[in-house]
């Protein structure tokens, strides 16, 4: 017995009923969301700190936060995004979450196969914007460089508009979240 007068064992045993609980929560769209917020949040108030609304596009300093800051506004954004579409693909296929663990169709970072398992209406437009983020998710946003010479091939081969590009992140995720919210008990 401990000072409480519980035994441990009966403390492991709520400890794993509340862990089982847990994992099956968890998992519904609702928990994605607000995940997903989080992240969009943390974005954004990133992207605010370090790219006030009076610069001017020609300000030294906020050309070096899109050369530094950039692709950690990116990664967040990126991040924020595909935990709102994962959040979508469980609304619409509660199967993809295992009693243990996530259908691999849920464990990479591809936006675009996402966004079509999610079955939203692509776009050229979305496309391009979601192989951005992508590759700020695998790379740039974490590490100086990509992972490999092919990764930075494929980055050069995207169209780039500038580190950031909160307006399009704004406009998809807007049109995300209707979509998640269909499958939660929120508006």
């Amino acid at each position: 017995m401990n000072v409480s007068g519980t035994s441990q064992s009966n403390k492991n045993g709520k400890f794993a009923q509340f862990h089982k609980q847990s994992w099956k929560d968890y998992t519904k769209p609702y928990f994605w969301f607000i995940k997903a917020e989080a992240l969009y949040e943390a974005a954004n108030a990133f992207h605010d700190k370090y790219w006030p609304k009076e610069r001017s596009a020609r300000d030294t300093d906020a050309a070096y936060s899109d050369l530094y800051r950039g692709p950690v506004y990116m990664l967040l954004a990126g991040l924020a995004l595909e935990t709102l579409i994962k959040g979508i693909i469980v609304g619409r296929n509660p199967a993809v979450v295992g009693p243990q663990r996530l259908s691999r169709k849920l464990t990479h970072h591809n936006l675009i196969k996402l966004y079509q398992e999610a079955g939203l209406i692509e776009s050229k437009y979305q496309n391009e914007l979601l192989l951005r983020l992508q590759n700020y998710v695998e790379n740039f946003g974490r590490y100086p460089v990509t992972r490999s010479k092919n990764d930075m091939k494929i980055m050069s081969n995207t169209r780039f508009s500038g580190q950031t590009d909160p307006d399009r992140v704004d406009r998809l995720w807007k049109f995300l979240v209707p979509e998640i919210k269909a499958y939660i008990d929120i508006q």
